[in-house]
């Protein structure tokens, strides 16, 4: 109820998220979901782990990733690993 009320008079949603985890990865398809029922144009913008990360963390990104389509409008996902493709020996990652 608490989400219904704060997506009250909008007509477009972005979610953002982090994937992989338990909060982006549960909460970000619940939030969609209310949009969609309330007809609003719904975005999701989230970004798959690091390969560092893990596989398991990465199958979870991927099945959470899956849920979230069924319910959004567009879905842009970015992968992390794709920062190492802009980063030098002084950019960290913590």
């Amino acid at each position: 109820d608490e989400i219904i009320d704060h997506l009250a008079d909008s007509h477009m949603v972005f979610i953002t998220a982090g994937m992989g985890g338990g909060t982006g990865t549960g909460a970000a398809p619940v939030v969609a979901r209310a949009a969609r029922e309330k007809g609003i144009l719904t975005v999701g913008v989230v970004t798959k782990p690091f390969q560092f990360e893990g596989a398991r963390r990465m199958k979870t990104a991927e099945a959470g990733i899956e849920e979230l389509q069924k319910s959004v409008d567009t879905l842009i996902v970015i992968p992390n690993q794709n920062l190492f493709r802009i980063a030098d020996e002084k950019t960290t990652f913590a």
